[in-house]
């Protein structure tokens, strides 16, 4: 009755028969109810709410923009297909442009202009390595970043949207088979493949899958890295949380419950939902994560080197000492040497004390 500023003493609760208590109680609530400010449930009210609200769920999970005129006429199975047809559109724009960015970043790290003649040189390997694009270092020489950037994307596009992959590989199948197909596949992708698996239509859906694995390699790091990470944090908790449980598992007793049989059950339970909350963060953040900085490009990077013949290359072994020469020479570091000699821990110690010197100055070090 406090809470509706009803004040009722008990000699008149007991003059007074229940129902008029309960109407007392009731215009209270009312009143009290009056008086409140119930603007902000408007929105929940309002036939658009759950729309707007799934249209923020998606632009917060997935990074992607679902306007709500887009839901606004659209049954519950097709607003699932449509957000899932956004989501695959966004993963395949993933693939097409993370490899770019990580590859600028570890080859030009974040300057705006090309003025890093080995950097250069690495992106241009990497570039006609991945894509066959032809580069030299004089076409990209002083070249703004935004600008390469947009050339290697509309590579990666032609190979992964526009067919470019599928088109490579038919011509590799037309022109050879077994082994001369897996060397092939060996210099082009990297990938080992079983020469005498390569025949007829198998040969060409494995090649396909080696190529994409190739195009987005640089991706396929980030996400193991990403996973690690998370499933590395979620383990170290659950390890943590089995402890807690361990400890008061023998609690369990009293309830008349075998502990041995409860710990098990619960330690279930838990790893269940740490399983369940690992997925959850993983989609959480594997769609949006970047590299930050060029030592976590490089470690995104991998041991990735491009594989050219002698002819092919861009960029010679010559030519890359002359660029880091020209960036300047590295200074010789000359080694420290002592002031005075040192004191060996059996000799007369220096001040002169006539000890020792481990006996006296030499205690401590």
């Amino acid at each position: 009755m406090r809470r509706f500023n009803v004040n009722l003493g008990i000699s008149q609760m007991n003059r007074m028969e229940p129902e008029e208590i309960q109407a007392m109680l009731v215009e209270a609530a009312m009143t009290s109810i009056d008086r409140q400010d119930c603007t902000p449930l408007k929105r929940y009210m309002e036939p658009t709410f759950g729309r707007s609200m799934l249209a923020e769920w998606v632009r917060a999970k997935f990074d992607l923009d679902v306007r709500l005129q887009q839901l606004r006429d659209l049954n519950p199975d097709q607003t699932r297909e449509m957000i899932l047809e956004k989501v695959h559109e966004r993963y395949l724009r993933r693939e097409i442009e993370c490899p770019v960015d990580i590859a600028l970043t570890v080859s030009l790290g974040q300057k705006e202009q090309t003025d890093q003649a080995y950097g250069v040189a690495r992106l241009v390997d990497w570039a006609n390595w991945k894509y066959r694009a032809g580069w030299t270092l004089e076409k990209l020489q002083n070249r703004e970043v935004r600008e390469i950037r947009s050339d290697l994307i509309r590579l990666s596009e032609s190979y992964l949207g526009d067919g470019r992959l599928s088109n490579e590989v038919d011509e590799a199948v037309r022109m050879r088979r077994g082994e001369e197909l897996a060397a092939w596949a060996r210099e082009r992708f990297g990938a080992e493949l079983d020469g005498q698996a390569l025949e007829g239509a198998a040969a060409r859906e494995s090649l396909l899958k080696a190529g994409r694995e190739f195009l987005r390699r640089e991706l396929t790091n980030l996400e193991q890295m990403v996973l690690l990470s998370i499933y590395d944090s979620a383990w170290k908790e659950h390890l943590l949380a089995m402890d807690h449980l361990k400890s008061t598992i023998g609690l369990r007793g009293y309830a008349e419950k075998d502990p041995k049989i409860e710990y098990k059950r619960e330690g279930t339970q838990m790893f269940h939902r740490m399983l369940d909350a690992t997925r959850q963060q993983v989609s959480d953040v594997i769609l949006k994560v970047q590299v930050s900085g060029q030592m976590q490009a490089r470690s995104v990077w991998g041991e990735q080197r491009a594989q050219h013949d002698a002819s092919g290359s861009a960029f010679t072994d010559a030519d890359r000492e002359a660029a880091m020469q020209n960036q300047g020479e590295a200074q010789v570091v000359k080694p420290i040497k002592r002031a005075t000699p040192k004191v060996k821990p059996n000799e007369p110690c220096p001040c002169g004390s006539g000890k020792k010197y481990k006996k006296c100055c030499g205690r401590n070090g």
